[in-house]
């Protein structure tokens, strides 16, 4: 995850303790911010923080892109709603031929990157 340019991702995963229940959930698709997303909101500061504690906590944020089940790009069609790990709803949107779930477009990743 961390070539991809997750490193804030899986930083937050590792200070949060997510990655026990992560790893064992079976079926758990993570939509993952990259770096960059995550330097955008600054006001998710790793190390000090509001961790744990409420909606705007790095744990709520983090469960908002974990969706329980497996999902391929194949899956997902315009109009569909899905939910995340802690229950955010989702839209699912078809734009011309990408994939946005609410406002964030999913990449299309060569095979070789899977």
């Amino acid at each position: 995850m961390t070539a991809q340019g997750l490193n804030s991702f899986v930083r937050g995963l590792d200070r949060t303790n997510v990655t026990i229940g992560t790893n064992a959930a079976p079926g758990l698709t993570c939509v993952c911010p990259n770096d960059r997303a995550f330097a955008s909101y600054g006001a998710l500061d790793m190390s000090t923080g509001n961790l744990t504690d409420g909606p705007a906590s790095l744990l709520a944020t983090l469960t908002r892109h974990g969706l329980t089940g497996s999902f391929y790009t194949t899956d997902f069609f315009d109009g569909q709603m899905i939910h995340s790990q802690n229950g955010y709803p989702i839209r699912v949107t078809n734009r011309n031929g990408s994939i946005f779930l609410n406002d964030a477009q999913i990449p299309t990743m060569e095979p070789s990157m899977l």
